[in-house]
């Protein structure tokens, strides 16, 4: 019994450990920036609302990019909480279970003229930074 009591308190100390890494707001964002097509330099930030802990970590994990889409030297940034606002041209939010945004920086290839575009091709609301 004592035992067990001990396994117990060990997973409770594990559990809190990782409910301490995730964000209580439910938001998470992972920000990538590389070279597009043509050598251009671009950020694009994905943004999720209304996550579970436990989809949190899952998203954390699902941060990375691609060397063939972003060019070699691209970098992929989890954060446990919104995109940056900072030189963001605008984003596109799509209507699902969870919320999602993608926000565009400037910079890349795209103009805050084509965000409206851009987030009529995803069927996504466009949202001002």
């Amino acid at each position: 019994m004592a035992r067990m009591v001990r396994g117990l308190g060990l997973w409770v100390a594990i559990a809190l450990a990782a409910s301490s890494c995730s964000n209580p707001s439910g938001v998470a964002s992972c920000t990538i920036s590389g070279s597009a097509d043509a050598g251009v330099s671009q950020t694009v930030c994905e943004e999720l609302a209304e996550l579970s802990p436990e989809s949190q970590h899952v998203f954390a994990d699902s941060c990375f990019v691609s060397s063939a889409q972003f060019g070699e030297g691209a970098t992929a940034r989890f954060a446990n909480g919104p995109c940056p606002h900072a030189g963001a041209l605008g984003g596109c939010r799509l209507n699902a279970s969870m919320t999602t945004t993608f926000w565009y920086y400037a910079g890349g290839q795209y103009t805050a003229e084509d965000i409206p575009t851009v987030c009529a091709q995803i069927d996504a609301t466009v949202v001002a930074p």
